[in-house]
């Protein structure tokens, strides 16, 4: 992890609620699967930059070339974020939401709140060009956000 990072200069991004993540397993819940448990080390130096709630929260790559507009959900987790590129349509919504079904909800320690959640994917839903490239942190991606119309579970939570 270091090579990578001394190598990249790599930024994270991340929720500010969901830091503590980042450095502890039970919080992040990688405890329960033995072959994916991580945490960093304490004094692992990294290029942290939080994401916050109610902030104009931009991110400006490659020399001002590409930029992402944050948005704090609080869906998947009491720090979770959306990504939109704007100029190309993509949304990356890590495990908010896939393809035939509703993200991962009751995660232990994720702070789950289920109107936090409904929020967060009615967000999802009415704040964007249906044409959008939606990108979730497993399984299908790329496809049309006008295809979630085909999720029940998902449609259950908009109708509602």
């Amino acid at each position: 992890m270091e090579q990578l990072k001394n190598a990249t200069s790599a930024r994270i991004w991340i929720g500010l609620d969901d830091k503590d993540g980042l450095f502890d397993m039970n919080k992040n819940g990688s405890f329960r699967h033995e072959q994916y448990r991580w945490q960093m080390p304490q004094d692992f130096n990294l290029h942290l930059f939080y994401i916050e709630k109610d902030k104009n929260n931009e991110i400006s790559l490659f020399d001002g070339k590409f930029t992402l507009k944050a948005f704090y959900t609080q869906g998947h987790t009491s720090g979770s974020v959306l990504y939109y590129a704007q100029d190309e349509r993509l949304l990356f919504v890590g495990d908010t939401a896939f393809i035939d079904k509703i993200g991962f909800r009751d995660t232990p320690n994720s702070g789950y709140d289920e109107q936090k959640y409904d929020n967060a994917l009615k967000f999802i839903w009415n704040n964007f060009d249906k044409s959008t490239r939606v990108y979730p942190g497993h399984w299908k991606e790329g496809f049309e956000l006008k295809e979630l119309e085909n999720n029940i579970e998902f449609m259950n939570v908009i109708n509602k």
